[in-house]
């Protein structure tokens, strides 16, 4: 009954972290021997952004028994709780029995590159740990600080055309594609950004950048129906700007409309 409970707690995890984290904790509660369902626990309560339950739910492991990758999320958790150095020690324990560099051991190395300005390590340990979905969100966390040191490269090698998490990181993602010139990824990105924030005004511009690149179609008509929505309700200064846009665009129709409402 435990590992049905487990399982079900798997597949719910993309869809309703909440519930489950409850039915991890029903699981554990059937079977507390149970190495895995408790290390499965851990995991969902440090994505749910819960460290200090996390790391005493892994000290309920004895030490003897857990496993690199429990480790691994011990080290997760202890940077959640600010003891960098306790998760430095963990973290090479873990390289030295093993002598593997799995997605969660890249990830804390990549979060501990970026606190002491490692740009490159940072860099490359985002991008391999970014090949684990439960880790996408945590890379997308040092989106900002990859961005701020030019590392475009790192931040379009580990982005996955997936709903992000809040509009800024879907920015800097299409900002990177942009940057390096993959006009076919930065489309991906605002394709996924649009699935949670797609009426956000912010994203008008990206809808602008695509239309001029791409001559008419899809983005043409995504940009004139978004640029109709927001027009209703914009200020002077931002319709004044859109005005000139809608001539890049070649779209005189669209300036007359912005026109009548400016």
């Amino acid at each position: 009954r435990a590992q049905m409970v487990a399982s079900v707690a798997t597949d719910l995890l993309s869809l309703d972290a909440a519930e489950a984290e409850r039915a991890c904790r029903a699981a554990a509660a059937l079977d507390p021997a149970d190495t895995a369902i408790r290390r499965q626990l851990v995991r969902v309560l440090l994505l749910r952004g819960k460290p200090r339950e996390a790391l005493s739910e892994v000290e309920v492991v004895p030490s003897g028994e857990r496993s690199p990758e429990t480790e691994v999320l011990k080290a997760w958790a202890l940077m959640g709780v600010g003891r960098s150095e306790d998760a430095t020690a963990t973290v090479s324990n873990v390289v030295a029995a093993t002598g593997e560099y799995m997605p969660g051991v890249c990830m804390v190395r990549a979060e501990m590159a970026a606190k002491r300005g490692d740009a490159g390590i940072a860099a490359d340990m985002a991008v391999k740990a970014s090949r684990s979905y439960l880790m996408l969100e945590r890379v997308r966390d040092l989106f900002p600080y990859l961005a701020s040191v030019g590392r475009w490269d790192a931040i379009v090698a580990s982005d996955r055309a997936t709903p992000y998490r809040n509009l800024s990181q879907a920015s800097i993602a299409i900002n990177a594609h942009f940057e390096a010139h993959d006009v076919p990824g930065a489309a991906r990105t605002i394709a996924a950004a649009m699935t949670t924030y797609g009426d956000d005004v912010r994203l008008l511009r990206y809808y602008f950048v695509m239309a001029a690149l791409r001559g008419g179609g899809q983005w043409e008509a995504i940009f004139e129906e978004k640029l109709l929505l927001h027009a209703m309700r914009a200020g002077p200064d931002d319709l004044a700007l859109w005005l000139e846009l809608c001539f890049q665009v070649a779209r005189p129709d669209l300036a007359w409309l912005v026109y009548q409402r400016l």
